[in-house]
């Protein structure tokens, strides 16, 4: 990963967790050059001569990635984070609209606006994606929307008719049968 003093190196190596250990063990830092893309491309080489593996924000990481034709078609990436990159908000103390953004800000996160606005962002143009940039990675576990289940709830509405129908026609034919039975027979004491 490039050295721009971030947490992380330390995080790793000092780490209870085995596995994160011996990954920050195994971490090796890159300058952090002036212009970003030095840095990234020293990263990527490292990563196509297949030695190393590239450890940064999966956002910033994905559009550095999506730019590169080369990188594109030899790499993947991983969605599965060792940590969330999460964004903050610095605002002075006692402001006086800090419940009212903190409020708007958790609306939109729990409307979904916020993952729709990144998908539409970052689903556009990678390599998992079609021609009209929809997504075509596999979805995990996601709540079923009514369009997901428009044909079970035709299927049972079918089948109520179908019930229906063959509760009528016993129902006439039972009648039928019913009114000959009293025609026909007597009634012997």
């Amino acid at each position: 990963m490039v050295d721009y003093g971030e947490f992380v190196p330390e995080a790793l190596a000092t780490s209870d967790h085995g596995h994160l250990r011996a990954l920050g063990d195994r971490l090796d830092l890159v300058f952090n050059h002036d212009n970003d893309s030095v840095s990234y491309a020293q990263l990527l080489q490292l990563a196509l001569e297949g030695s190393h593996a590239i450890t940064e924000t999966y956002s910033y990481l994905r559009n550095f990635v999506d730019d590169d034709p080369h990188a594109s078609h030899q790499t993947y990436m991983l969605k599965e984070q060792i940590y969330s990159g999460a964004l903050a908000f610095f605002l002075p103390k006692h402001t006086p609209w800090r419940f009212r953004l903190s409020q708007g800000i958790k609306g939109l996160v729990e409307g979904g606006l916020v993952d729709k606005w990144y998908s539409d962002i970052m689903g556009t143009g990678g390599r998992n994606s079609d021609s009209r940039g929809v997504d075509l990675t596999p979805a995990k576990n996601k709540p079923l929307s009514l369009s997901n289940l428009q044909g079970p709830f035709l299927l049972l509405l079918l089948g109520l008719l179908l019930a229906l129908v063959t509760f009528v026609s016993e129902a006439l034919a039972d009648l039928r049968q019913g009114s000959r039975y009293l025609n026909s027979s007597k009634i012997v004491m």
